[in-house]
């Protein structure tokens, strides 16, 4: 009987929206995530702060910014020679409980070069209020972190202090550090961000600012920059090897997609389409994993294991799929622009011990190298350098979504079953397990469609399935589907639907959620055969994890059926079948 793929898919986990969520703000109409029509009416004069043209009239007065590319209103004609001149960089410290490090943090700040901003950087201290639980020594212990910031007298500027009115906790502190997009007077193009854990380099703006001139007019692909040394590589494995971090290329800047925590500096446009991402995405828990040639990336793990602990996840999987970077320096000697202190805290419960590294104390050439960014390496999750193809592409052309089928011959079902993808989805890549004169004649027949060709079925050309059952060949067969999925998530798309050889489209498939590690389509069968066969089918499914394939591969010589190990049974319906490991995969449960 044949199967309509298009009337019967079911997806087995994720669905495609996102719950609403709701977070509070203390400043009134500056809330990030909200719901209902509370505090709308500033939300909505925040519109006239962004980078738009009031009207025809003015375009031609505005001037172009040459650190941010933003066009600003000209000097009035009336005061000429008025020279208007850009805000400085601001700067924003979190705080909470430890008084001594936003101490130890406030008086390095003193020491910081600033160059020609002294005296016009704007210093923020936010600090998170307790939980209503808290302890008598944590309360205490807030009480003096405020007391320790009201008291300090900053060189190089203002000083605010910001009291929240009840507990933010980190992921809120952080995204609501800056809120250019809800402030009209500010037209910062860059703000520093600091936990009070850290401490930074006395030379750490004069490399800010010498950043902003090199790149600030070529933002497009960088939405950071890191004061931290960048040591880890994210990537638990490579097809090409893991990398080192940092790089060999001492002294030349580097681009990662790994942004800083210690140490970030937020850059205007990219921070404020942060902001509005998570207006759109942010919900509890863990709701899509960050992936890296089909397996989760280690902050990934980190943020599904304590969700409310790791807020740079959020950030994380907002570069990571805007195809955006961080510009790194890279520093003689193994020093870094900002150390962490590894204190007890949220992150650490140790006792406390030495910085990560030690800070830059003297000048060197590596601040003021800014080569083209042409000419500067981009790093993957794995520590390699991104394909150059993936370098140039822009969010527009990431590798989304892949189909694979496999064949050992040419006939009319395979001649149906692309003629359909190349009716509905023109544009996507075909990963094709088959022979390499099956996989020639279908090159030959389609020459418009993409294809990516494995000739690694010669070994079952001519065999029949009973030929293949006597040679103990046939469950290696069935599962080639895992092996094509699995190229396919290797070469960098992010999921892949398996269609067996006699199905055919009759729409689109669907780009399933971020959170669908697994989708299967169910059997259109009796109760009977379901139970000796599967309840899903083997020959459709879409897949996001290589996690699932890995668990499906080991499963499948277990089930019942000798004739159809490929399939997958409901958990808990006799003999282990595939579909309780995947059901656990699809979950992280594995």
């Amino acid at each position: 009987m044949l199967f309509i793929l298009a009337l019967c898919l079911a997806v087995l986990h994720g669905d495609s929206t996102a719950s609403d969520a709701s977070w509070s703000e203390s400043d009134p109409g500056t809330c990030l995530l909200q719901t209902g029509t509370v505090r709308q009416t500033r939300i909505k004069d925040a519109k006239k702060d962004l980078d738009i043209p009031h009207s025809p009239s003015k375009i031609a007065d505005q001037q172009q910014n040459p650190l941010t590319g933003k066009r600003t209103q000209a000097v009035d004609k009336s005061v000429e020679n008025t020279v208007i001149e850009e805000q400085a960089p601001c700067i924003v410290v979190l705080a909470f409980d430890r008084p001594a490090s936003l101490d130890r943090l406030l008086t390095q700040l003193n020491k910081v070069d600033f160059g020609s901003d002294s005296g016009r950087v704007r210093l923020t201290m936010s600090i998170d209020h307790p939980k209503t639980d808290a302890s008598t020594k944590v309360l205490e212990q807030q009480r003096r972190t405020i007391s320790v910031a009201k008291n300090f007298t900053f060189a190089h500027g203002e000083a605010l202090v910001q009291e929240q009115p009840r507990h933010a906790g980190l992921v809120k502190q952080w995204v609501d550090a800056w809120k250019p997009d809800l402030d009209s007077a500010d037209s910062r193009p860059a703000c520093v961000i600091l936990e009070d854990d850290v401490v930074p380099s006395r030379f750490a703006w004069l490399w800010t600012k010498n950043a902003l001139a090199a790149y600030g007019d070529q933002l497009q692909r960088i939405a950071t920059f890191g004061w931290q040394r960048q040591t880890l590589v994210p990537a638990s494995s490579s097809s090409r090897g893991l990398g080192h971090m940092p790089p060999s290329e001492i002294g030349k800047p580097f681009m990662s997609k790994l942004m800083a925590s210690w140490g970030l500096v937020a850059l205007r446009s990219h921070w404020i389409g942060f902001r509005r991402w998570m207006v759109q995405n942010y919900v509890d828990g863990h709701p899509a994993a960050v992936l890296f040639e089909g397996r989760e990336i280690q902050p990934s793990v980190w943020h599904r294991n304590g969700p409310s602990g790791v807020w740079t996840y959020w950030l994380i999987r907002y570069m990571d799929e805007n195809r955006l970077f961080t510009l790194y320096a890279n520093l003689p000697a193994g020093t870094t622009l900002c150390a962490n202190m590894r204190e007890p805290g949220l992150h650490y419960s140790g006792i406390a011990a030495s910085a990560d590294a030690p800070l830059l104390q003297s000048d060197t050439p590596a601040l003021s190298t800014f080569p083209s960014l042409e000419a500067l390496t981009w790093y993957d999750w794995d520590g390699k350098p991104v394909p150059s193809q993936v370098r140039n592409s822009s969010a527009s052309t990431r590798k989304i979504l892949a189909l694979c089928t496999m064949t050992t011959s040419f006939t009319q079902d395979v001649k149906r079953l692309l003629h359909s993808i190349e009716v509905f989805m023109p544009n996507v890549t075909v990963y094709v397990y088959t022979t390499k004169p099956t996989g020639d004649d279908i090159s030959a027949a389609f020459p418009r469609m993409s294809f990516v060709m494995n000739h690694t079925l010669s070994r079952y050309a001519g065999m029949d399935r009973e030929s293949m059952m006597r040679a103990h060949l046939w469950t290696s067969l069935q599962m080639e589907k895992a092996a094509v999925l699995r190229a396919a998530l290797n070469d960098g798309f992010e999921g892949a639907w398996f269609l067996d050889a006699d199905v055919f489209l009759l729409a689109p498939l669907p780009n399933m959620s971020q959170r669908t590690l697994l989708a299967l389509s169910p059997q259109l069968t009796n109760a009977w055969q379901a139970k000796m066969y599967g309840t899903f089918n083997g020959g459709t499914m879409f897949v996001r994890d290589v996690k699932v394939l890995d668990d499906w591969e080991s499963i499948a010589p277990t089930a019942r059926c000798a004739q159809a190990q490929d399939q997958v049974y409901e958990k808990g319906r006799g003999n282990q079948g595939a579909s309780a490991v995947l059901r656990k995969a699809a979950t992280g449960s594995t």
